[in-house]
């Protein structure tokens, strides 16, 4: 596991509002996943317009990102 120091510092260089990193993984010798969490608990509900803190959906997509140092990046991000 990564150290808190570390995921900070990615946190900054990725410059989210709202959202941090919770962990990265090395694919291949040239591809990293780099996974992303939204900082707020509190969701609005598409249906009902209410804000919840219960998650009724969890699927993970990964995004292709900037290349960066000759690594191609994806970032696995969490829709909520």
């Amino acid at each position: 596991m990564p150290s808190n120091s570390l995921l900070h510092f990615l946190t900054k260089i990725i410059n989210f509002e709202g959202v941090k990193v919770t962990n990265y993984h090395f694919i291949t010798d040239n591809q990293l996943i780099v996974e992303l969490e939204n900082k707020e608990t509190i969701a609005t509900c598409p249906h009902c317009q209410k804000n919840t803190d219960k998650v009724h959906q969890f699927y993970r997509y990964n995004v292709r990102d900037i290349p960066v140092s000759g690594w191609d990046v994806f970032l696995s991000v969490n829709r909520l």
